[in-house]
């Protein structure tokens, strides 16, 4: 492989994914004076509630996408990006188009391999005007709009929206099972399977880490949430956490589309990016917005009666405070000052998820 297309595709790989999926497969082949790449969803690793329609891998393959059209000019290409190009394969996301060029730099190249997602508290620092207008001028691209939310009330009741994840998830048996199953404990561990939650990126304190063994095993589990409400515990404690933000954000798309959803990554990428160029942190808080996606389609599988309304309650508080007028959000995020991350997760190398035709 050239390598200053392997560069490019390392930048795609330090994309984020939920759960680490890195839901992503290349294919590279020559075509004229051109390499073309073909960004593909792999299904193997989008198979959770999470993942209705493939619009998670969707998410991040935009963010890759955006990672290879902002690293592509410093290693001398000039690129075109092609999304869904194919009607009849949905699975090709999209179709990356290299031409040797002049070499130049966006300024957003240095933050690909810094960006990270940061658990920790926040300090509550109100961000800059300059802060916010920045990020809005980065995140208002690909048709998508970016709504930040900055006073004590809206950060709380997003945050609470954003709680409802381990409200659920917690009490759950598929997502508990599927989450547990996805904490990988030691270092080692994550570097054998490098997909999942790499248990000290989940910045979790002793006692939380003590708290997550006991509560691996879905009867102590469920036993624990019966009678002493550990679920509401926990969501009530994460919501605390996710209100130390300097604020919210909630990036809105036009309409549910897979395209759309590409789009979407493609800017949630660019903000992220923006925001490590500006010392600031982000966790994204989406788990709820993808059951609602599910919702939304009437698949009510996987969860209870109550569990599905209180999605779609989560979800109407949310249009109503993000004024998502008749669009969907994909993506929706706190932000602010924080400790550096303590760890983070092992990624596939470029040769596990590329081929070259």
């Amino acid at each position: 492989m050239d390598p200053d297309v392997k560069k490019v595709l390392e930048a795609a790989i330090m994309a984020p994914s939920g759960e680490n999926a890195q839901p992503w497969k290349f294919v590279v082949h020559r075509q004229h004076d051109k390499t073309v790449i073909d960004v593909l969803v792999s299904e193997e690793r989008d198979q959770s509630l999470y993942g209705w329609g493939n619009r998670a891998s969707y998410v991040a393959i935009g963010a890759a996408v955006e990672n290879m059209r902002i690293a592509a000019p410093s290693h001398g290409f000039s690129v075109s990006v092609s999304l869904l190009p194919e009607a009849d394969n949905a699975l090709l996301a999209a179709r990356v188009s290299l031409a040797r060029g002049i070499v130049t730099r966006d300024p957003f190249a240095e933050n690909i391999n810094t960006r990270a997602t940061n658990r920790k508290p926040y300090d509550g620092k109100a961000l800059s005007d300059a802060e916010i207008r920045m990020l809005q001028t980065v995140g208002n691209i690909h048709g998508c709009v970016l709504r930040i939310f900055t006073t004590r009330e809206e950060i709380s009741t997003l945050a609470r929206i954003g709680s409802v994840n381990e409200l659920i998830m917690l009490n759950n048996p598929i997502l508990h099972s599927f989450f547990f199953n996805h904490v990988n404990w030691t270092r080692a561990e994550d570097d054998e399977k490098k997909v999942g939650f790499f248990i000290d990126t989940l910045e979790l304190s002793a006692p939380a880490q003590m708290g997550f063994l006991v509560m691996r095993s879905w009867p102590r589990a469920r036993f624990l949430n019966r009678f002493l409400g550990f679920n509401k515990l926990v969501a009530k404690q994460n919501a605390a956490l996710y209100g130390t933000a300097s604020a919210m954000g909630v990036v809105i798309s036009k309409e549910e589309s897979p395209l759309e959803a590409v789009k979407a990554g493609m800017s949630v990428e660019r903000i992220w990016l923006a925001a490590d160029s500006l010392g600031l942190s982000i966790q994204p808080l989406t788990g709820v917005l993808y059951w609602a996606l599910r919702g939304r389609a009437g698949i009510h599988e996987g969860f209870s009666d109550a569990e599905h309304a209180e999605i779609m309650r989560a979800y109407k508080d949310l249009d109503s405070i993000a004024r998502l007028g008749g669009g969907i959000s994909y993506f929706m995020f706190r932000i602010g000052h924080a400790d550096a991350p303590t760890a983070r997760a092992t990624r596939f190398s470029v040769d596990d998820v590329t081929t070259i035709l």
